[in-house]
């Protein structure tokens, strides 16, 4: 199995994080392996979430929908997707850029519904000084 490196490489100064929902699957398998070949040693991520491998018919061992965490009047929304790209690099300019052409050729088959700018704070910490990282 191959792995993307962009889930596990250093904090990228910049990001751009976008979810999709499935509009037309019918053409986005077709799409995903274009994306797929395009993203190969980007250092971006694509992610396939549930509502997508389902809709294609794909069993994919471990992928399970959110959980619902909510209790005692207390809401934490699962917000699940069909597809999760994050775009890493240097220049917030061109990122944003590779984001809106994605949304483009993404378009014929996925509806974005969510599109967030991330960046490095610190050395790679938290809003809070906390250095996070998965040994922690």
């Amino acid at each position: 199995m191959n792995h993307q490196s962009g889930i596990l490489d250093p904090i990228a100064d910049h990001a751009v994080f976008m979810e999709f929902d499935a509009v037309d699957l019918l053409s986005a398998a077709d799409l995903l392996d274009g994306l797929a070949s395009r993203f190969a040693g980007t250092g971006h991520v694509l992610g396939i979430g549930r509502p997508l491998a389902d809709g294609l018919g794909a069993a994919v061992p471990g992928l399970d929908p959110f959980p619902d965490y909510s209790q005692g009047g207390l809401s934490i929304p699962s917000t699940q997707h069909a597809l999760l790209l994050i775009l890493r690099g240097d220049d917030p300019a061109a990122l944003d850029e590779s984001a809106s052409a994605l949304g483009t050729t993404l378009s014929s088959c996925f509806s974005l519904a969510e599109k967030t700018g991330g960046f490095k704070y610190e050395g790679g910490r938290d809003l809070t000084g906390y250095e996070d990282g998965t040994e922690n």
